[in-house]
């Protein structure tokens, strides 16, 4: 920022911002988050849209010394309602159009935060909650008075003579909400120490090299990830390094090909993707004539298929890496070159970091033999925020050091290569990643359980036509006769759309083991046609979508009215739509169908274009789901 203010440092949309805007305006933000009290060990809640604004506040936040918890504006309520009374942050940065989402929480006051104001409950929101209010203060970035309060502070950064007490390696850093195998999803208290570190690590390994190899000081990165997602970090380390982080919007996010023209059209020189993404991104042309645009490749959050994995490693010119690590890490704990390997690995850790595969006793396992997967290092978290005794039951005593530090216990199964370096295998319980996301069964189950006409609820992952979907197996109440479609519709409003099954499957007697246990292999497909209900299509438009959903989903038919995702579309199926309705000759694109869920209110916006051949992006998309 000093050396070269107007270079750019995020693009978002058709705007871009310099790094000494982006260091001024987050120093400013410091300074009145300082004003506030705000400082180290306290945390900060973030429920903004995803602009440069998100960004800023990061910058701010970490500046001041605090913590930042990341708020998703498309979570339902009572998920917001839930991390808000779980985290207790001291103060909720929004804007005045999200204000709204925290008022259906039900759990911040609305008042408009700033000096010397007054909310409408009648307290100075500058000021603490009253003694034994939880809610915390509300600041509304976008309001006249905050705005201008928050222009007349300091565009200096903010240093430990500033804060309201100096800011140590070991203060909390960010707070991430994983899914949680009890029911309720726990958050993950990540330290600025693991954050600095992974930045030297990547530094090393992937941000130096690739600047020598293409000999370009300044490169392009894209920011694909949600920022509720801990691999959010991977781009936001860059911008540190002096390079640009375009922030993408949700709708270049969810269509490959807007994706993929977005990255050749703006030269943009790295992306993290989930493996199922980058199948994608594949087909709509990223590697066509065996050869992709950029310099470097990220993929992360799910495994990756082992004939994706040929492919990429015959990429020329391309560095593809694989970067492995639960959020308890900090975002990755172990790194692998896929050009350095004829099979799938996970890789070798990043620095200071150490991994240890272990048998049921803590024992190592020799190399070949599987063990779980223990991590340790300056990557580990402090733990899970208000669950001392999961802490207790994740984290445990390093018995291979003497200095007190603790072991990670992951979950996964893996194995050493001779090598030494570590081939995943699997999960040592029921957790499963879809589309990147890591998914606790436990915690839908316990959520659909609270239905009332559900007595049991079992949830799993099943793969049908390439596409892995969760599915809910659920045996109703006695006199009850509940409606699958709605008990899903139910369920949306209660979960992020990532937890949400694909499908609600009724069962009148579980099909059991000759030692009576669930026999999981005979739970019944899902019969998504059982979701047809709608009236038949009327006009060429609604009779193509109705068509093209049937298609894609092997169905015999999709009526007019009929959700989209209720038949059993999800991200992947979503393109595979857009794809088939696009080859047909209509304007639509992923974005549309996830606004627009039947097809009665997707063909009222539909528009003919000049007919063409189904195009590389057109087809199925290859993978095991896509982020989200």
């Amino acid at each position: 920022a000093a050396r070269d203010p107007e270079a750019p440092a995020v693009v978002r949309g058709e705007r871009t911002l310099g790094f000494g805007e982006v260091a001024a305006r987050a120093a400013r933000l410091a300074h009145e988050l300082i004003a506030r009290g705000v400082g180290p060990e306290d945390l900060v809640a973030l429920l903004l849209p995803r602009t440069e604004e998100m960004l800023i506040s990061i910058l701010a936040v970490h500046q001041a010394g605090a913590a930042y918890l990341p708020l998703d504006p498309d979570y339902p309520p009572e998920r917001l309602a839930f991390m808000l009374a779980d985290a207790s942050p001291a103060l909720l940065l929004t804007t005045t159009a999200l204000a709204a989402r925290t008022g259906e929480a039900g759990s911040v006051p609305p008042g408009v935060p700033g000096p010397g104001l007054v909310s409408s409950d009648g307290r100075d929101p500058a000021a603490p909650p009253a003694e034994g209010d939880p809610r915390p203060v509300t600041v509304t970035l976008d309001d006249p008075a905050t705005a201008a309060a928050i222009a007349a502070r300091s565009g200096r950064a903010p240093t430990d003579a500033d804060r309201v007490r100096p800011l140590r390696p070991e203060n909390p850093a960010y707070l991430i909400y994983t899914s949680g195998s009890t029911g309720t999803p726990k958050g993950v208290v990540i330290t600025h120490r693991g954050v600095a570190n992974l930045f030297h690590s990547h530094r090393r390994e992937l941000y130096e090299p690739v600047v020598e190899r293409t000999g370009r000081s300044r490169l392009h990165v894209g920011h694909a990830w949600s920022f509720s997602f801990d691999a959010s970090w991977q781009p936001q380390l860059w911008m540190f390094h002096g390079h640009c982080v375009h922030v993408l919007a949700e709708e270049i996010q969810r269509d490959p090909e807007r994706l993929h023209r977005y990255l050749r059209d703006h030269a943009i020189d790295f992306i993290e993707v989930a493996p199922s993404v980058l199948a994608q991104l594949e087909q709509a042309g990223l590697t066509e004539g065996g050869s992709c645009p950029l310099p470097l490749l990220g993929v992360g959050g799910e495994a990756v298929p082992d004939s994706q994995w040929a492919r990429l490693r015959e990429l020329p010119g391309t560095d593809v890496v694989n970067l492995y690590g639960p959020t308890e890490g900090t975002v990755d704990a172990l790194v692998a070159h896929v050009r350095d390997s004829g099979r799938q690995l996970i890789g070798r850790p990043v620095d200071n970091a150490r991994v240890h595969l272990l048998d049921a006793g803590l024992r190592p396992v020799p190399p070949g033999v599987p063990g779980e997967l223990y991590l340790a290092g300056a990557g580990l978290a402090r733990g899970y925020r208000g669950r001392s005794a999961l802490t207790a039951e994740r984290f445990v005593a390093d018995p291979f050091a003497a200095d007190g530090s603790r072991l990670y216990r992951t979950g996964d199964l893996a194995r050493w290569t001779e090598d030494g370096a570590v081939e995943y295998l699997g999960r040592v319980d029921d957790q499963v990643k879809i589309r990147g996301f890591r998914i606790e069964p436990g915690e839908i189950e316990t959520v659909a359980a609270t239905h009332p006409d559900l007595s049991r609820v079992v949830v799993t992952a099943r793969e049908d036509d390439g596409v892995r979907r969760l599915v809910a197996y659920a045996e109703p109440r006695p006199g009850t006769v509940p409606d699958p479609v709605e008990v899903r519709a139910w369920l949306a409003g209660k979960l992020p759309g990532h937890l949400v099954p694909a499908a609600v499957v009724l069962l009148a007697a579980w099909p059991l083991t000759a030692n009576a246990k669930l026999d999981r292999d005979r739970l019944p497909a899902p019969d998504f046609g059982a979701a047809v209900r709608g009236r038949e299509p009327v006009g060429e438009a609604e009779s193509a979508v109705c068509a093209a959903m049937a298609g894609v989903l092997s169905l015999p038919r999709a009526g007019a009215d009929d959700d989209f995702f209720a038949l059993g579309g999800d991200s992947i199926v979503t393109v595979r739509l857009a794809g088939a309705l696009r080859a047909e000759g209509w304007e639509v694109s992923p974005r549309d169908v996830f606004q627009h869920r039947t097809a009665a209110a997707l063909a009222t916006g539909l528009r003919r274009r000049e007919r063409t051949s189904p195009r590389p992006g057109d087809g199925p998309a290859a993978g095991e789901g896509t982020g989200g």
